[in-house]
């Protein structure tokens, strides 16, 4: 775990703001979540056809038949959902005057958010997009894009396109102990119109991120 912590902050080098190291540490979601809602408890507002896929794989899910979930081949959930499903694990955040990064405990898995004005140039698609970040305030905003539609937004199989193009507002509360999380969602090949969920996290002071083996964990005996 030490050799996993130094490689990151090798990457990180540099100068830091007192705020940005605020957000520094291991967090953990308070309530996991495995169905997304709106910030206001709704359905999120999907399509016709979007919405007929994810009540079909409610429904799998409800038989405890998880077909539709990558994750079981050990591919990586994508994000947002790898900071608040039930699955996930803590995560760690490194932040410097260049990069914000996140180092999940699900697979080992790490995502970098550049600090720039300009908006995110995809590389993409890929499972976690491309990340461009920047301070309003006291908050951490990151726009990202460029996902592709192999990953879920939750883990009863809410689906997403190419298009969507994710938003996150992270604050610092309760004197640093909470870090609150807003998401707008803008996908228009699935939603309706772009909405907004929030999701909680509490720091772990002494906390590591441990080391994770996707084929191990889920028992797979040939890859």
């Amino acid at each position: 775990m030490r050799a996993y912590t130094c490689c990151l902050a090798a990457l990180l080098l540099g100068p830091t703001s007192a705020l940005a190291a605020d957000f520094d540490g291991v967090w953990q979601v308070i309530q996991p979540i495995a169905q997304l809602k709106t910030t206001d408890g709704s359905e999120p507002p999907l399509k016709p056809e979007a919405l007929r896929i994810y009540r079909a794989r409610s429904e799998q899910l409800a038989a405890n038949n998880r077909a539709f979930d990558a994750t079981l081949q050990c591919k990586p959930m994508g994000e947002p959902r790898t900071a608040y499903d039930p699955e996930g694990g803590p995560f760690e955040i490194l932040v410097n005057k260049a990069v914000v990064a996140f180092a999940y405990t699900w697979n080992r898995m790490i995502r970098f958010a550049y600090l720039s004005s300009a908006p995110p140039d995809p590389i993409g698609p890929t499972y976690y997009g491309t990340a461009t970040a920047h301070w309003q305030g006291k908050s951490l905003i990151i726009d990202s894009q460029g996902f592709h539609d192999q990953t879920l937004l939750d883990a009863a199989g809410m689906p997403h396109s190419e298009q969507l193009k994710l938003t996150e507002r992270y604050t610092l509360l309760k004197g640093g102990r909470e870090l609150q999380e807003m998401l707008r969602f803008d996908d228009p090949a699935v939603f309706t119109r772009p909405w907004q969920a929030t999701v909680s996290y509490r720091r772990l002071p002494a906390a590591r991120i441990l080391e994770d083996v996707c084929i191990e964990r889920l028992g797979i005996t040939s890859y």
